[in-house]
């Protein structure tokens, strides 16, 4: 027979544990989308912008000053549409956009990152425009023009997702006791007609 204390104790933790899972699946629920997508070419590259919308949580710049980085990762994958097979995928591109907070400068940085190697630092001394640069693709070159063909058909698939960046180290202990969860948003896909 067991001790009234042990059974009162995992009763508890089972409790806890259906509470826990209820608030991170509450906090899931915010949904976002991609928005103002363009694909166009330059005369070398085929481009790519877009805007994430409504996807970061109320909490973020509380979270950016208290130290956690915010990422938000772009997935960019660039098609050639076949009619008798699998669509062919030309390119994958992962940009990855983190917000950090310099407490000491009291300024606040934006770092971009493509395919994990570092292409650009910006400083902000305001969230709102970090913010704005921390939710935007910029420009992201998906293919090299010499490879297309008028007679093909192509398009691109974009999908976001937020969370904690990952390169900080401290971060994963202190993520246990905070309300902030990865959310992600669906593919959204943009058809691109090449001109010469």
């Amino acid at each position: 027979m067991k001790p009234m204390g042990m059974i009162e104790t995992r009763k508890f933790i089972r409790v806890a544990a259906v509470l826990l899972l209820l608030l991170s699946l509450l906090s899931c629920g915010k949904s976002g989308r991609i928005n103002d997508v363009m694909v166009m070419d330059d005369t070398r590259d085929v481009l790519v912008y877009a805007r994430l919308q409504s996807l970061l949580k109320e909490d973020t710049e509380k979270m950016t000053h208290a130290g956690v980085a915010v990422s938000c990762t772009f997935y960019v994958n660039f098609y050639q549409q076949k009619s008798s097979w699998f669509d062919h995928r030309l390119s994958s591109q992962v940009v990855r956009n983190t917000i950090k907070y310099d407490n000491i400068k009291k300024n606040i940085y934006v770092k971009t990152r493509l395919n994990g190697e570092v292409i650009d630092i910006v400083q902000f001394n305001d969230f709102g425009s970090a913010v704005s640069s921390l939710i935007d693709l910029n420009g992201i070159s998906v293919a090299h023009v010499g490879k297309l063909r008028k007679t093909e058909k192509y398009y691109v698939e974009i999908k976001a997702k937020v969370g904690k960046d990952e390169h900080s180290g401290f971060v994963r202990y202190i993520m246990l006791f905070l309300p902030f969860m990865e959310t992600e948003t669906p593919w959204y896909r943009k058809e691109f007609v090449w001109k010469d």
